[in-house]
Formats: structure tokens, sequence, C-alpha cells
């Protein structure tokens, strides 16, 4: 029998002594944290740059993801990366029915294909024979602003969810004025302040004159809303929801266009006399009101749209030239603005004057009919091929009836994942329901 080695008692565990073995262990130690989060990190990014759908899916996969998704500075990361991500950058198109019982928002993918149904609101309820009040807004940052005549949402289509506003208290009382002659006058826009991350509504209010169509007693009156990430939701600021405010619009006239957000405030076309167009701008962060001027030759038809994140006009050169007089303003704050034609072909007869969607994340800019369709226009900013593309899987009583002139709103759309917490929704095959919770 061969000779036993004699024992080495300062040699145990593969020849390591007590200090080698807790250096190794706290070596493997960090080895492991440093892994660990890479891995994070590698997560992180994967889910950032994934759809809200996909995201809503992924929370239910593990407790970690689940952390990463609900963190509040996700939502931030999550909303910078889909403003240039194909699959997050869409359009919003939303319609009411014949009789404005219900209003719809689908979306869209920028290359056509499948809508997708979101949301189903409570429509104005005006009957088939009256004229819809269900507006939209612009969206802005993947919310949008929905108002029937009486209640008022903020919506994340996205989401599917839903935030009830309170009610104006000045609304009620100038309804009460309705008659022959004159008529109450009601608009509400939608704003977002950059430097503070603030959304505020306005609410304009007056009485409209039939015969003049000249608004008299006019009010403004603001509501402050913010995102709140530590809670995931949207909240009202301070305990007095509406802010009356001192200031009106400069001219007494409704404003020709949609609110239009750039720059930290809202724009339309206003009407400074008959005949008489200018740029009125609503500063969201001071709340005050300013005026530019117009480009001399544009069109008294043309339509406020933002390309690239600038203010533009868009107007047609006429129904036999199939091209469109475009107005950039370039120098925002020196008022320099510059004009090309662009040139697209023609769609279909009842489509006599195409709007401006605006630009999206490929530089290109949407033309869509001005009666809802399933076909779109898609021009590239600065250059000349246009591309058709055909939306699928909308109601088909939109074609049948488009020439009815429907109710209907389409805007660029960026998805967002901040959840809005008072009201969730129900679907029950295509159709989706907000209710309470």
């Amino acid at each position: 029998m061969g000779k036993k080695l004699p024992r080495n008692h300062n040699n145990k565990a593969g020849g390591k002594t007590a200090p080698q073995r807790r250096a190794s262990s706290t070596t493997r130690g960090s080895e492991n944290k440093a892994a660990f989060s890479i891995f994070r990190s590698i997560e992180h990014e994967i889910l950032s740059r994934l759809p809200v759908k996909s995201l809503l899916r992924c929370r239910s996969v593990c407790k970690q993801w689940r952390s990463i998704i609900d963190d509040p500075s996700f939502v931030d990361v999550h909303a910078s990366r889909s403003q240039t991500s194909p699959g997050s950058c869409r359009m919003l198109i939303s319609f009411s029915e014949l009789d404005g019982s219900k209003h719809y928002f689908f979306s869209a993918n920028l290359r056509g294909g499948p809508a997708v149904n979101h949301i189903t609101l409570p429509g104005c309820n005006k009957g088939s024979q009256s004229p819809c009040q269900c507006n939209v807004s612009e969206s802005l940052n993947g919310l949008v602003l929905f108002s029937n005549g009486t209640e008022l949402y903020i919506c994340n289509p996205s989401r599917q969810s839903v935030q009830t506003l309170p009610p104006s208290s000045a609304g009620s009382w100038y309804e009460k004025l309705d008659c022959h002659l004159n008529s109450p006058f009601s608009s509400y826009s939608f704003g977002f302040d950059p430097s503070t991350k603030e959304y505020k509504v306005l609410h304009i209010i007056g009485i409209c004159h039939r015969t003049d169509m000249k608004l008299s007693d006019v009010q403004c009156e603001v509501l402050t809303v913010k995102a709140n990430l530590g809670r995931g939701q949207i909240i009202i600021e301070g305990g007095i929801p509406w802010r009356r405010m001192s200031r009106v619009p400069p001219f007494p006239y409704p404003f020709r266009s949609q609110g239009v957000c750039v720059n930290g405030a809202i724009h339309w076309i206003g009407i400074s006399g008959p005949g008489q167009e200018i740029l009125v701008a609503f500063d969201v962060a001071s709340e005050k009101f300013r005026m530019t001027a117009l480009p001399v030759g544009v069109s008294s038809k043309a339509n406020l749209t933002q390309i690239g994140g600038r203010l533009a006009l868009l107007g047609d050169k006429g129904y036999d030239t199939f091209s469109i007089e475009l107005w950039v303003l370039k120098e925002y704050h020196n008022t320099l603005w510059v004009k090309q034609s662009v040139a697209f072909p023609h769609l279909k007869k009842q489509a006599k004057n195409p709007l401006p969607l605006g630009t999206v994340h490929t530089g290109e800019i949407f033309l869509v009919p001005d009666v809802l369709l399933h076909t779109y226009l898609v021009i590239p900013y600065q250059k000349t091929t246009v591309k058709k593309i055909k939306i699928t899987r909308l109601p088909e009583w939109i074609e049948l009836h488009g020439e009815k002139n429907i109710n209907f709103s389409i805007t660029n759309h960026v998805e967002s994942f901040l959840p809005l917490e008072n009201k969730k929704t129900l679907q029950f095959g295509d159709l989706v329901f907000y209710v309470d919770t």
C-alpha cells in the first residue's frame, strides 16, 4: 500500500485558506451583481422598445418585468422611444354613429392594414338629423381630449383607459341662453407645457349671434392636469378644478381651425374681421393670448397643422390642379414662413379637399379625404413619390355613408403607456366600453 499523505490543516476546500475563501465568495457576489445589473439593463432596453399592447402582456409574465414596467421613469423612457418607433407611431381614427349615440376610437398602422378598435365612449345623442357635437383634440403624447357636448374625458386609447374631467360650472349658465337669435358657444382645446410636463384644457364660452356669428360675453377658464407618475395616473391640480381667466381671445369670432399645440402653445386660425384672418396662440405656461401674421397670399381655406415640430399651413390650389400650397413657419419667433407646392393624385370624386394629418417620424405628410373612407394618401415631405394606403376592419357602414358627412377626426398618434385610473374598459368581441371603477 502507498504511503498516506500528511494532512494539511491549512489547505481545506481546494487548498484555500479561510480569508481566501471569503475573498473568493465576495468576488463571485460582485460578479453576480454585475451580471444581474447588465441583464436588468438589457431587459429594460428591450421592454422600452415594445408597443403598449405587448407591454401590457409582459406585466403578467413575472414580478421583475412588472417592477421594471411600473417604474415611474419607464413611462418617460418609453414615450421618448415611441416617437421614432415605427410600431408606436399610428393614425388615430375616431368617429360617431350616425345617430350620435356612440363615439369610436380606432388606430391603424401608417402603412395601412387592419384597424384596431380601442375604446367606445358615449356620444352626444343628438340623433341623425342634428349636427353631432362630439369633438376630439389632436393627440398629445398619446393622450386626447374628448367632449360629447355634456361630458369631458381625457383618453389614452393605447391603454384603453379613460378619465372623466370635472364639468365646467360656467357652461350650464350659457346653455340657458339658447334661442332663435342667439346660441351658446363652447369650445375646448388641449395643450401641453413641456417645461412643467403639465396638460391644460382651455374652455372658451360665450354667446354666438346667429346673424353675424359674432361672440359676446366671452369667458375663458382653464383646467390644469398633470401626470402623477408615482401613482400612475392623471391628477387635477388644486381644490378648484376650473380657474376663471381674466384674458379672452383678441377677436369676437370663433376660431376657424382646430387647435394645434406646438412649442408649448395652442394655435388657431382666428378671424379678426370679415375676410381677415390671423394666427392666434395661447401660451400654455403664461396663459396669455398672442397674435402672429399669416403669410401674404395664403389660401383662405388653408388648414393648420404641424410638420416636423413646426407650424404649417396647407391650402389647395383648386379642385382641378390636385396640388397643395405648403407654408412652414421655419423661424417661430421671427415669423418666417417658407412656401412650396406639393402635387398629389386625385383620390375620389367625393374627396374634393384632402385634409392634412401632419408629418410622422418618417418625414411624410398624410393627406386624408374630407369624408371618412378607407383609403388615404401619404406624401413624402420634399419628395415626389406618393403612396396610397388602405385601412381595413373599419365598420362597413363608413364606406356606405361616407358622403353623409359622418363626424370624424384623424390625428397623428404616438402610443403612451401612461395609465388613467378612474375608468376602465370591458371588451365584448370587437366592442370596447368604459366602466366606472
